[in-house]
């Protein structure tokens, strides 16, 4: 059906948009690629906006950002729906369909677009139309937009031996479903929850050595896991507690099979660049123990530069690189700017540091703890919580603004990679946008999970 040549443009890109959505796009890429560049082959974006609606201008702009197509804002695809002075035109602010599409294109904007002005005006009047009342399903539908959308693991002996550490075993699968979706990535999803597990031991384990860190012998036990992980060296761990040497004895195993996998079936050599990001990740949980312990609030900068690190998302990233990077696509120099963490994983990873501390600080500032970048503003500059939180939205913004351009500039990293990085983004604002998806097992955390990974899709059949 998507390769009818005599298909309605609108009922195409809805058709992809559907097949999107319910995460089979996998299957249909080429033939979604095919579908969009006929359309924009045969198409003036411009022109043809003046002659399309909202719903459809806009959602074929974000169809076409998201696949990586050119869309260039020289010659303002929106131009048609604003009026003289360059705002939009108030007419259109109950076309509830064309509301939606506008507010979900804004967020494929780059820095200094002229559409990200629709994001604001979109909002609003959405806001606007559930007041006045609308349809019931449509409703629900704006709400949900506005919001922003084992057994190896027992093998380990962790859950008995370490019961400080928190069981994030399902919340684990579920950000590596976020990261990549398709089918024929189990392998990966199972991988990489076992990455997300071993973050989650890891960080609890500093945690729980920080709040008991009352002797200069606690602190040097801190910094000798952090040396530790950057000589990945066994042998060195003798005078550790039981509690740190099992946590690296787990992380030394189970990432040494991983790199031992990736070897054998494929000829790579990614050792060094793994234990690099978990050395690296070891580094900066030590500097947030040492804040932490002197009661020391850094400045915003001071916080971020450690906290993009701190996020866990280089760890993510340098293992999603070698299990979802085809061969031919791991070069020198894209080896050479995973290590060096290149602003692709870099904004990605500050997304996931901004919409994790968004989604925790309350409950952090409430327990007094002072390891959130929100709470560093606040002390910097004096403003409420409030306040902070809107500097924090620009800043989330501001983020996606660069990432968007990555994902269409040329990189050195392969498509399926770029994807990745942008789903990783995607997943921290979906988890953290109503608080702590991750570390707090509430009822609204719990149905999400339940909703993605347990309940079926229910299809009505006509």
């Amino acid at each position: 059906m998507i390769n009818r040549k005599d298909m309605e443009p609108r009922s195409l890109l809805e058709l992809i948009d559907d097949i999107q959505r319910l995460g089979l796009h996998y299957k249909f890429e080429d033939d979604i690629n095919n579908a969009l560049h006929r359309i924009v082959s045969t198409q003036n974006l411009k022109d043809e906006s003046q002659k399309k609606s909202l719903h459809e201008t806009a959602l074929l702009f974000r169809l076409l950002r998201q696949h990586g197509f050119d869309v260039s804002q020289d010659a303002d695809v929106f131009d048609s729906f604003k009026d003289e002075e360059g705002k939009f035109k108030a007419e259109i602010s109950h076309d509830v369909e064309g509301m939606l599409s506008l507010y979900e294109a804004s967020y494929l904007s780059f820095e200094g677009e002229s559409v990200w002005e629709g994001n604001a005006f979109s909002r609003t009047c959405l806001m606007n139309l559930i007041k006045e009342g609308i349809d019931k399903e449509v409703g629900e539908e704006v709400r949900h937009v506005l919001e922003g959308l084992p057994l190896w693991w027992m093998d380990l002996g962790l859950t008995t031996k370490l019961n400080f550490a928190r069981d994030r075993f399902v919340e684990s699968f579920y950000w590596s479903v976020g990261m990549e979706p398709e089918l024929i990535f189990a392998n990966y999803r199972e991988e990489l929850t076992k990455v997300g597990k071993l973050i989650t031991i890891v960080d609890d384990m500093y945690m729980m050595s920080t709040v008991l860190w009352m002797s200069w012998s606690s602190s040097q036990m801190l910094s000798k896991v952090a040396y530790l992980s950057s000589r990945w060296d066994v042998n060195a761990m003798n005078t550790l507690p039981d509690y740190m040497m099992l946590c690296f004895l787990a992380l030394y195993n189970t990432v040494n099979g991983m790199a031992y996998d990736i070897f054998k079936e494929r000829g790579i050599k990614c050792l060094p660049y793994l234990t690099k990001a978990w050395s690296d990740l070891c580094k900066s949980y030590l500097q947030e123990a040492k804040w932490y312990y002197n009661k020391v609030i850094p400045p915003l900068n001071e916080f971020l530069d450690n906290g993009w690190i701190s996020s866990s998302g280089g760890v993510l990233l340098t293992h999603s690189f070698f299990l979802v990077t085809p061969d031919h696509d791991i070069t020198e120099q894209s080896l050479h700017s995973l290590a060096n963490y290149h602003d692709l994983l870099r904004s990605s990873m500050t997304i996931l540091r901004l919409c994790n501390d968004w989604g925790t600080s309350s409950d952090e500032i409430e327990r007094g703890e002072i390891s959130s970048s929100i709470l560093s503003y606040m002390h910097e500059t004096g403003f409420s919580e409030e306040k902070a939180r809107l500097h924090y939205k620009t800043l989330i913004e501001k983020e996606w603004r660069k990432l968007n351009k990555y994902q269409v500039m040329n990189s050195t990293f392969s498509k399926s990679f770029v994807k990745v990085c942008i789903n990783h983004a995607r997943t921290a604002h979906y988890t953290y946008q109503i608080g702590d998806g991750f570390g707090r097992q509430d009822a609204v955390s719990k149905n999400r999970i339940q909703c993605l990974l347990i309940d079926p899709i229910r299809v009505n059949v006509a």
